[in-house]
This record gives structure tokens, sequence and C-alpha cells, in this order.
């Protein structure tokens, strides 16, 4: 009976405690220490551990309505498993790495790659490297598979939907660095010329229209979509198409230019740009556009425009210094021309009058000088030029703009001298003189002069004479003298073989007329000076101030390929 008694006060007991318990934390230990003050169970041991309830899969599945939090062992899986309100989910496990507490242990959690998938449902998978990290690299991936024949990837991204697969934006204010970048290590020693191993490497395979790399910039400060610098003996940038222009360059501004080009050399051999193969360069006019080609439309090197009779080499105010040429050819086809007229002999007396008003000088230009000057050597000119001052010479010899000698007309000019110069040069040689040799028959006889000579004497004119016998002891003179002919008189005419030479000579009056040319014809010979300034005004040309090229805001010392 006192047995009975005994226990039912330990059960009275116990359950006194028990009640007390509630309200208070619990220490389960075989030390006598209490509970931490934040632990509502505090189980301390240096020699045991926690028992966890241990079941099979097919048993926890089995359990109703598990309470969020409930913690199980699943020995099917040798794994822990919490619930979290709606599923089992597992931490740690025992697969066959032995754990989930690094990356590395996570890809085989739950058995061999079976945790390397993410499903990113609620929201990107965010990576950030902290200031107290050991390097600011935010993600480094190191691949060691690929082979020539089959190259494999550091990083491979695939998406389905809209939009890019890799996207890479940077936010700092004083970020001097690109969003991505890619380098091709120093180890690499490829000599393939058909291969280029890329840094960052673009490929679009659509049927449709596409791009493979795509480079875009908003910035105010003189940035580039796309910027590639190189060293050594490597390429800035090289493109190739297979059956479409190589580089395409745009701009939608109508102050900018599409393609700036630029070199740090200037010389023969290393220019701004080099061009191999036919080269096409199209100028707008006035809405219009017209092309500059350089091609071999002569089986030469050939500069030509677009259209025949299209555009200048320099103009009125803006002409080259020198021009070297071993042929220069004037296109004067008949069919190009037209109000052709000849010169006739009123023509030719009016261009031998403005001949005789040129003034050929002998001068230099102002831009060049007499000593040699090492900072100006191509001016130098020891010697004078020879030519005609533009102001002094004929309308017809000036361009359009009467600025300008036509070099052409220059020297036509000079062969419609010497035509009219050899003209006079043959009347002078027929006709400013008469002779002649008779055989007197009688005492007196009538010489008549040619028409040619007579027809240029004047009126009253009389030309004198000379006569000469071929025998000695005969006597010859000369009455009766007119501007047709004259009487010869010798005092043996039936001498045996007498023969009588004569000559007659005059001068003539040059004829001062003023030579009869059209009058419409001699207004475009002999411009009007108001004609002549309104054709200055119209076609005075002003070339703008040369384009300087755009320049990045940014020096050379911030353009880092590599990050240190």
């Amino acid at each position: 009976m006192k047995k009975i008694l005994l226990t039912l006060l330990l059960i009275f007991l116990a359950m006194l405690n028990l009640v007390t318990a509630q309200n208070q934390n619990v220490a389960i230990n075989n030390t006598g220490n209490l509970p931490h003050a934040s632990a509502m169970l505090d189980v301390s041991s240096t020699e045991k551990g926690m028992l966890i309830p241990r079941m099979s899969t097919a048993e926890r599945n089995a359990i109703s309505s598990p309470a969020e939090a409930l913690l199980v062992y699943d020995t099917t899986e040798d794994a822990f498993y919490y619930y979290d309100g709606s599923n089992w989910t597992e931490i740690g496990g025992g697969g066959s790495a032995g754990g989930c507490v690094t990356l590395n242990e996570a890809y085989n959690c739950g058995g061999d790659g079976l945790g390397k998938d993410i499903s990113a449902n609620y929201g990107a998978v965010s990576i950030t490297a902290g200031t107290s990290a050991s390097n600011s690299n935010a993600l480094e991936i190191s691949s060691e598979n690929g082979s020539s024949s089959t190259p494999g990837s550091g990083i491979s991204i695939t998406n389905s939907a809209h939009g890019v697969a890799l996207y890479g934006e940077t936010t700092g204010s004083d970020n001097l660095y690109g969003s991505i970048q890619g380098v091709v290590g120093t180890q690499n020693n490829n000599s393939n010329p058909d291969q280029y191993p890329a840094g960052v490497s673009g490929y679009y395979d659509g049927s449709g229209t596409g791009v493979g790399l795509w480079g875009q910039t908003q910035g105010n400060s003189g940035g580039a979509g796309v910027y590639g610098l190189a060293s050594n003996n490597n390429f800035g940038g090289y493109f190739e198409s297979s059956a479409y222009p190589g580089v395409y360059c745009v701009t939608g501004s109508a102050s900018a230019q599409a393609l700036q080009v630029s070199s740090a050399g200037g010389s023969y051999t290393n220019p701004g740009a080099m061009i191999r193969g036919y080269s096409q360069f199209d100028i707008s006019t006035n809405g219009a556009c017209h092309s500059v080609l350089m091609n071999n439309l002569a089986s030469e090197p050939t500069i030509s425009p677009q259209a025949n009779q299209y555009g200048y080499i320099g103009t009125n105010n803006y002409a080259w210094y020198y021009l070297y040429y071993l042929n220069a050819v004037q296109v004067s086809r008949r069919e190009t021309k037209r109000d052709i007229t000849y010169l006739d002999k009123h023509l030719g007396k009016y261009v031998m009058q403005d001949i005789e008003q040129m003034k050929p000088a002998f001068y230099k230009y102002k831009v060049e000088t007499d000593k040699f000057d090492p900072d100006n050597p191509r001016k130098y000119r020891p010697n004078m030029h020879m030519g005609i001052i533009l102001d002094e010479a004929p309308d017809y010899l000036q361009d359009n703009a009467f600025s300008g000698i036509d070099i052409y007309a220059l020297s036509t000019l000079t062969l419609a001298g010497v035509q009219e110069n050899r003209k006079d040069i043959k009347e002078i040689t027929k006709k400013v003189s008469d002779f002649g040799m008779v055989n007197p028959e009688s005492q007196e006889m009538w010489i008549e002069f040619d028409d040619s000579f007579s027809g240029k004497l004047n009126l009253n004119a009389k030309p004198v004479v000379t006569a000469t016998p071929n025998q000695q002891g005969v006597s010859v003179s000369v009455k009766d003298q007119t501007r047709n002919g004259f009487m010869l008189v010798t005092d043996k005419p039936d001498a045996q073989n007498l023969m009588i030479n004569w000559v007659a000579m005059a001068k003539t009056k040059v004829n001062e007329t003023q030579p009869a040319v059209d009058p419409a014809l001699e207004n475009q010979l002999d411009v009007p000076e108001t004609v002549k300034t309104d054709a200055q005004d119209k076609l005075k040309t002003r070339q703008d101030e040369p384009l300087e090229l755009a320049t990045p805001d940014m020096s050379g010392t911030n353009r880092q390929y590599k990050p240190e």
C-alpha cells in the first residue's frame, strides 16, 4: 500500500512540474545547467546526440496534415526534410557528395548532377560582389571542356522568348569599363590566317534580317557603340562578308558624318585609309546625288564623274598650286559644242587687234618665295613665270566667272594669230612689189602692173620703178608712170639679145576700218560689264571650313583594354 501511495505522489509531483514547465524554458542535460534564456528547449551533451524521428519516404508522405517546420529524417533518401507549409523540402543531404554547403556540393544534391538546374520562377538569381571580397569579380567560370574539333564555351545562354540572351549593364557613374568584356589570353598563339580568336564574338544564323554583334550608345560625350582597341600587329576591328558590304555606316544626323577615318601618321606608308578595288563617293548637290568614281575606265587608274560633263577639280577661289601631267586632252568633239563660228577675214582681224593689245609679262605669285624657306619649301621659286594678266586678257579667254584664263582658249588664240600672220606674209610676198623681164621691140614699150599689185595702191599713188638692161652701153628710162603701169624707153631697142629687168615697189596704206562682226557674237566676244558682274556674283564660290575629326571626351589613359 505504501508503494502505491509513493508512486501516486511521484506522478503528482511530475504532473505539477510539467504544468510549471509550460510557462518556462526547459534544459535537458547531465550537468545541471539552466537552459539558455533564448531557447525554449536547450539540449546539450558532449557524448550523445539528439535523434530525430526516422521514417521512409512513404511514411513521411503519409503523415496527415503535417505542421509547418515539422522535421523528419527520410531513410529512403538518406536526407533531412522539413515541411514548408506546402511541400516537403530537403535540407543537407547524404548523397554521393555528402552535403550541400558549397555550390559544388549543391550540384550533386539528391544524386549526381541533380542539383544543376535552377527554376527562377520568382525572380532573377542575384550575385553581388562585395567590397570585402578577395577580388571584385561577381562570377568566375572556368571551362576545361572542348577541343579544336568540338569547341566548348565558358558560358552558354539560350533564350527562347523575346529579348536578349545576355544583358550587361554598368551603373557606376565613374565606371570606365565595358558592361561585357572578353579577352583572348596571351597564351593563345594562333597562326591560322583564316581564324581570329575573339574576345567577344557575335554570330547570326537566322534567315531574316539580323546582326552578328549589336553595339549601341546613348551617351552625350562622344562614346562609341562598338569600340575596338588593338596593340602590336592586330586589327582594331575586322569585318568580312561573303555576299554583302562588309561594313555599313549610317547616321541619322544631318550635321554628323557616317564614317570618320583617322591615322596617326601622314605619309604614303601610313595613310588615313587604304581602299583596294573600285571606289565610289556619292556627293549631294542641291538635292541631287552624283558620284565620283575611282576605277579603270581607261585601263589605267581613273578618277571620273558619274555623268559626262560634271564636276570641277579646284575652283576659281580654291585653286591647286601645281598640276603635273604628261598629257592633257581637251574633249573638243563637234557633238559636244554649239554655236560654232569659224574665223573669217573680219574675225581674224578682230582677234589680231586683241593680240596686239595683250601685254605678256614676267611675274611671281605672292605665295612664292625668292629665298628657300625650310618651313615652306615647295613655294620656293627662283625663276620667273611668264603669262598674261587676267584683266588685260580678252573676255573670251576667261572662264565663266571671269576669274581665270582658259589655257585651251589661249593656245587656240595663238594658232589664230599665226594663221593671220601667215596670210599677211603671203600677201606681202606676192603684192607689195611687182617685177618682170622684157625684150623691147621698139624704142618705147608700155608695161602693165599686175592687178594684185595695182589693186593695193591708193588712187593717185605711183610706185617706184627701177629698170636695168643686161648689156652695157644701153640707156633705159621710165616715163608716163601711173598706178597701173609705166612707159619703158631705150635708145637701142634693136640690140641683139637685149633684155631689160624691172622692179616696181610701193608703200600701201593699211586699212584701219573696223572689222565687220555680227553684233550678237561681238557681245559674247567682248562681254558687257553688267553681264560680267552678274556672272561673277552668281558663280562666286566659297568653300566651307574643313571638318575636324570628333574625339571622345575621354583621354587615352582611360581607355583600358583590361582592368588591372
